[in-house]
């Protein structure tokens, strides 16, 4: 995985707060922006949808989201590459339209549908220990994702 440099790090924060509502403590604000880092510029494969887990696959086709940090999102759907927005405020995320290319599939267009279709119900993120958690207004998880191990 490829770290950002320190002034782009520092930029990265400032995105992000400016993101958050106001927080009353100073405290606050640091724990958001540390509990957002864990979030970005990482590789988040496709587990499970709706608590049903997917067979793994690796590769550049492979159902996978990368967050970046600056409000857009990229990755692919298992057979199509997607990209689009989001908008993080603490724990609260919302992905806004996300458009695909449109390829002809042979195989994992119903898991696309099933995990594209879920991406638009999302309300709630949470990443721990490589684990992100997507999940609805009532906090049932209906997608995870394991982080990729960055190249040796």
């Amino acid at each position: 995985m490829n770290r950002l440099n320190p002034l782009a790090e520092v930029a990265l924060i400032g995105l992000l707060l400016s993101f958050a509502p106001p927080l009353a403590a100073h405290e606050s604000a640091q724990s958001a922006v540390q509990a957002g880092a864990g979030l970005f510029a990482t590789r988040w494969n496709l587990r499970a949808i709706d608590a049903k887990p997917l067979e793994a696959r690796e590769g550049r086709n492979a159902p996978h989201l990368v967050i970046d940090g600056q409000g857009r999102l990229s990755g692919s759907g298992g057979c199509n590459r997607l990209m689009g927005s989001y908008r993080l405020e603490g724990s609260v995320v919302r992905f806004g339209p996300v458009a695909t290319t449109m390829m002809a599939c042979l195989s994992g267009g119903a898991d696309e549908k099933r995990f594209l279709a879920a991406l638009a119900r999302v309300v709630h993120w949470r990443a721990e220990k490589g684990v992100l958690s997507l999940s609805d207004a009532q906090g049932r998880e209906i997608l995870r994702f394991s982080a990729e191990d960055p190249a040796p």
